[in-house]
């Protein structure tokens, strides 16, 4: 009978035995979601950190069982749930990436959009009771300041102003408070509390001077100021960025140097970027202000200055043709843009440049100019078309509607006959984007404009073509 209740006994520990956590059980799931999260299986190794977070026995201490994380030795639960925040921030970074792609349908970007939000949400709940959690004053900042950023990169701009107060309150010295300032202030100025953010950027400059934060909290110093209407406040702020940084005289190789800075993710902008853009905000306060002259010399300093940004280069063409253009100065509008084409020679900045003539002439209603720059635009720039954002398909297409134009405005003018050789042109026109480009997803549209054009003509056997065409 003793032998009996010996066995029952040893055989019942050893069942239990098997359901009670050991300290190298929980370090095997927490190992296996560091490899995890090392090759970014960030869902699996979620599971895994939860396993450790949620374990809970009378039999096991888990406060001494430490794991490193970085420069933190910790606690494994603590460790487990610090990892868990950043498990969801990374799956919540990678789904609003995957909806802001373009590759995914309207329907699934929304959803990714709100899975995006809900990971951000979860993260910051983790870094919340690591922050609450933890006897380490070091990660309670590092844990405030990873809540202040996962709810801004969330997009969750109040809780950022209620978290960062907390943050800078409770953490005045941490290493994070340049980075929890500058987060502040773009969260103000996201809610347009622009006397907030001028103030909370302002606060960054004088504590952190330099750095790419200091700068483009200057620049949005500006920016706020030219939202609120303040032109010469904004032009000052601007005015602050080129006179500390004379970038003008920087060397080949110190271009070179912070170009590199970008590339690897040091900076998001260099300091000539955030210079060209302040250059050419500085036209648009002068502009702003009705002083049109001024205007085009700053935007003229830009472009001499700043020639291979090349975004901001066209952008100061196009502000340098609108005022010729809103004076009703056609000549000097154009002029502006063929500027542009023979002083840069970058061949995609050259292309964009001649589908705004081409296009500009169409706006103006001079349809036969318009055609003659959109068959240079086609045979000139048959590589660059597609990087130019005006594909050849879509050239082709506007001569078919130049044409169509042209016909229309013979039927106002009761010129009947001349419509009716327009719109026969503006057929075969759009016949070439069916021949031409036979991938195109203008065809609909090519096919439903020839309809149009043998309804216009409006003969028996045109009508008959229409409804064929509209099939």
């Amino acid at each position: 009978m003793f032998e009996k209740l010996v066995t029952l006994l040893l055989a019942g520990a050893i069942t239990v035995s098997q359901f009670i956590p050991s300290s190298e059980t929980l370090r095997l799931a927490f190992e296996q979601g560091q490899k995890l999260f090392a090759i970014e299986d960030y869902e699996q190794a979620a599971k895994k950190y939860e396993t450790v977070r949620e374990t809970e026995s009378i039999f096991l201490d888990t406060d001494q069982i430490i794991v490193q994380i970085e420069a933190f030795e910790l606690p494994i639960k603590i460790a487990a749930t610090y990892q868990l925040g950043n498990c969801y921030h990374r799956m919540a970074i990678n789904k609003y990436n995957l909806a802001t792609g373009g590759e995914v349908s309207p329907a699934r970007v929304k959803e990714l959009k709100k899975e995006s939000i809900e990971y951000f949400r979860k993260a910051a709940n983790y870094y919340k009771e690591v922050a609450e959690k933890t006897t380490s004053m070091k990660l309670k900042a590092l844990a405030r300041y990873q809540l202040v950023k996962t709810r801004f990169e969330g997009r969750q701009y109040e809780e950022v102003i209620e978290e960062s107060k907390i943050f800078l309150q409770e953490y005045s010295t941490s290493e994070y408070v340049e980075q929890a300032l500058y987060e502040l202030g773009w969260a103000y100025y996201y809610l347009k509390r622009y006397p907030e953010a001028i103030q909370t950027f302002s606060e960054l400059i004088q504590r952190f001077p330099e750095g790419y934060r200091a700068d483009r909290a200057q620049f949005q110093i500006g920016q706020c100021y030219l939202d609120l209407g303040e032109t010469g406040k904004a032009r000052e702020a601007f005015l602050q960025i080129l006179q500390k940084y004379q970038v003008t005289e920087l060397t080949e190789k110190e271009r070179i140097r912070l170009e590199t800075q970008k590339l690897i993710g040091v900076v998001h902008e260099t300091i000539m970027e955030l210079s060209a853009k302040a250059q050419i905000l500085i036209g648009d306060t002068y502009l702003a202000e009705g002083n049109e002259e001024k205007a085009l010399e700053a935007y003229e300093t830009m472009v001499r200055q700043y020639p291979k940004q090349l975004k901001l280069v066209e952008s100061a063409y196009v502000k340098m043709a609108d005022m010729y253009f809103n004076r009703g100065d056609k000549k000097g509008g154009f002029y502006k843009l063929r500027e542009a084409i023979n002083r840069i020679s970058d061949g995609i900045f050259r292309a964009r440049m001649q589908s705004r003539i081409a296009m500009k002439y169409y706006d103006l209603g001079d349809y036969e100019r318009a055609i003659e720059e959109l068959q240079v635009y086609i045979k000139g720039y048959p590589f660059e078309a597609k990087e130019a954002g005006f594909k050849l398909d879509q050239a082709q297409f506007q001569i078919g509607q130049c044409y169509y134009q042209l016909g229309e405005r013979a039927i106002a003018a009761e010129e009947i006959e001349k419509a009716k050789k327009y719109y026969t042109t503006a057929k075969t026109e759009y016949q070439k984007v069916i021949d031409n480009y036979p991938r195109s997803t203008l065809i609909p549209a090519a096919l439903l404009a020839m309809g149009l054009c043998e309804h216009r003509i409006g003969e028996p056997e045109n009508l008959q073509q229409a409804l064929d065409y509209f099939q």
